[in-house]
């Protein structure tokens, strides 16, 4: 798992989010897994189990999953807050680019984390 600061750098260098992008996030956000011979067994910080690859979320690219990874009130605003200032608005019927806004949120997110250790 990359450092809080790998992290971020990989984040601002990305042009879309992926998968492997987005297991490094979870693994910065507290989440492990654990590899079984059939499936993988994720964990969020609570314990839960997310049995299934296709149900765990995948923060960089979703926007709902990105906001879930807020631990509480005051985080989820600084991150929604970073998110629309990051917001791609387009006045036209094309459909919006959301990576900005996720990646601004993860990044406050990371930092967030970052500060504590």
């Amino acid at each position: 798992m990359p450092d809080h600061d790998e992290l971020i750098a990989k984040l601002e260098a990305a042009t879309m989010g992926s998968r492997e992008l987005s297991d490094d996030v979870l693994f910065a956000c507290g989440w492990g897994v654990e590899r079984g011979k059939f499936d993988d067994y994720w964990s969020d910080p609570s314990g839960k189990l997310w049995r299934h690859e296709a149900t765990r979320p995948d923060p960089t690219t979703s926007f709902d999953a990105v906001m879930g990874l807020a631990r509480n009130a005051r985080e989820f605003m600084f991150m929604l807050n970073a998110a629309f200032r990051a917001a791609d608005y387009i006045e036209s019927n094309e459909p919006v680019n959301p990576w900005p806004s996720i990646r601004a949120a993860l990044i406050v997110a990371l930092k967030a984390r970052g500060k504590e250790t």
